[in-house]
């Protein structure tokens, strides 16, 4: 009773697991999951983050220098559930779920939901930002020749890639079908069926997801002293 959750799992029965039952049930390797209520099977996020500072500093007879700043990365990715067997059959008796996984058979898959079934992704991201400082005082080289004075220098960057990791829902070999008493959704998700695929449901909506990618920098410089002309 109530809701089954499968999150950045592995659930397979592959042929040689499946002597056993074979033997007492006479069928190949089935998998059937059911809940009274929802079936979520989803994958789970691994994120990872670094971040490095640095600085550095000069000093001779004419002048001198230092820079400093940091570089930082942040990545999300997906890892997927996946729900595999000869045949696999999924029951829900309100909701039935599928993100960023996959479930598969070599021969029927059946996907049976009293409410709704959503088959989607789920999101990553690549974020990365840097930033840059210089100082200088003394003597440096300018498009004017020589400088006696001071410069400086800052500089921004940052990156950030949002996409989408679909589900995968297939049979190789076999025949797939999709029921809901009321709604399907399927987003950034590919069917695939071997044999007949059949979608079925009061309202049924197959759409794409577009990776959106965001790019912005900024660079400030100042200069201030006595120049010669060379």
């Amino acid at each position: 009773d109530g809701d089954l959750n499968v999150i950045g799992s592995q659930l397979r029965i592959k042929e040689t697991e499946a002597s056993a039952l074979n033997a007492l049930l006479g069928q190949g390797s089935t998998i059937q999951l059911a809940a009274s209520q929802d079936v979520n099977i989803s994958a789970d996020l691994d994120q990872h983050t670094r971040d490095d500072d640095y600085r550095y500093q000069s000093k001779n007879a004419v002048g001198k220098r230092e820079s400093w700043g940091n570089n930082s990365e942040q990545t999300t990715t997906a890892v997927a559930s996946l729900v595999s067997g000869d045949n696999v059959a999924i029951q829900a008796g309100r909701d039935l779920s599928i993100q960023g996984s996959q479930v598969a058979s070599t021969l029927d898959l059946d996907l049976l939901a009293g409410r709704d079934v959503h088959i989607g992704g789920v999101g990553e991201q690549d974020s990365k930002t840097s930033e840059d400082h210089q100082r200088g005082s003394g003597m440096f080289q300018s498009d004017m020749g020589v400088t006696f004075g001071k410069q400086s220098s800052d500089a921004t960057r940052d990156q950030d890639t949002q996409r989408v990791a679909g589900s995968l829902v297939g049979s190789s070999a076999g025949n797939v079908t999709v029921y809901a008493g009321r709604d399907i959704g399927v987003q950034a998700s590919d069917l695939i069926a071997g044999g007949d695929l059949s979608v079925s449901g009061r309202n049924v909506l197959i759409e794409a997801a577009a990776e959106t990618q965001h790019y912005a920098e900024t660079q400030k410089q100042k200069q201030s002293g006595l120049s010669i002309g060379l």
